[in-house]
């Protein structure tokens, strides 16, 4: 079990606190300000405020807080949303292991009931709408009596529209016509699955060794296209698994080749959502596909070059993919 300890809010507010000597922007002096600040509330890792705002909580310019802000964005620690003043802490609710943290893990089903009356606080953005799956996944992981409490204290905004991609359940993965389910894990919706039919019982029949299955039309080049523009913002080539490819393969059977390449541009040209911010995986193109549909901002242009050749590598390892496939449905 981890060690911790607990914190007054009002440190931070506390006159004696205050007269000490400040710290110069810096992400670690921020994120202990974010994990403990005055405009935390009871939910954990949701924190109000735009960052003009929290800049003046730590006597810090509106600059320097935003190059301390993009470390923690970098880190993976948190997002913001400062049109509407919201910041979330992704590794609030989980652990590097995927389990609760033992720093937030609500004592009782009642204390969920209590977040409920902190939700109306929040303002209404995307990144509202992808909390509220992370905080429905994360009451299922602790148990029945914590999910049961989390559908009852939130039913009205579970029955509102969903924002974003609707998500599954933890263990329940599956795959419909144009139906996209998302993943529960340490970052939340980041990645996808699907699951594969359960086996048959009994003795399997004989049947005809599988021939690897072509790929459908634009995926090689959609694999290529991502491949490149990771490479050249990177300067290293993307991690590739039949995961990945898999992902891409479903987003080109939905939407497109033409299209999927499309929003792979506005996401690493600079023109997807502020919040975003590299590397991009091929999970950052799943989980916010519909939000590239537009472009938010102005292209602005790739550092580096792509090496020659990493086309014909990128390809080479989908074949691979697809033939390490056909070798499974043999055995």
């Amino acid at each position: 079990m981890s060690r911790y300890r607990k914190v007054e809010v009002q440190v931070w507010t506390d006159e004696a606190f205050r007269a000490l000597s400040s710290a110069q922007p810096n992400g670690q002096t921020l994120w202990l300000y974010l994990l403990t600040g005055p405009r935390t509330i009871s939910i954990p890792g949701v924190v109000i405020g735009r960052e003009a705002v929290m800049a003046d909580d730590l006597g810090w310019s509106v600059e320097g807080f935003r190059e301390a802000f993009a470390e923690a964005f970098r880190e993976g620690l948190a997002e913001g949303d400062w049109k509407a003043g919201l910041v979330v802490l992704r590794k609030a609710l989980i652990d590097s292991t995927g389990a609760p943290r033992d720093t937030t893990k609500p004592e009782s089903p009642n204390v969920i009931r209590g977040w409920a009356k902190s939700w109306d606080e929040i303002p209404e953005c995307d990144l509202k709408s992808d909390l509220l799956q992370r905080l429905h996944r994360y009451s299922e992981a602790l148990g029945e009596a914590f999910a049961k409490a989390f559908r009852e204290a939130f039913a009205k905004p579970l029955a509102k529209p969903s924002r974003k991609v609707p998500a599954t359940l933890p263990e329940t993965r599956r795959q419909e016509t144009g139906d996209r389910r998302q993943e529960s894990g340490e970052r939340e919706g980041d990645r996808f699955a699907f699951a594969r039919s359960p086996a048959p019982k009994g003795p399997t029949p004989a049947r005809k060794p599988a021939s690897p299955k072509p790929p459908v039309p634009g995926q090689q080049e959609t694999v290529a296209a991502f491949h490149d523009a990771y490479l050249a913002q990177n300067g290293v080539p993307p991690t590739w698994g039949a995961k990945q490819a898999g992902q891409i393969k479903q987003l080109v059977t939905t939407h497109g080749a033409d299209e999927v390449q499309r929003r792979i541009g506005i996401l690493f040209d600079g023109r997807g959502p502020a919040f975003l911010a590299g590397p991009f995986d091929v999970g950052t193109l799943v989980q916010h596909f519909d939000k590239l549909a537009k472009p938010s901002a102005p292209a602005r242009a790739s550092p580096g070059g792509v090496p020659q050749g990493s086309t014909q590598i990128a390809l080479a390892v989908l074949a691979q993919l697809e033939a390490e496939d056909a070798e499974r449905n043999r055995s």
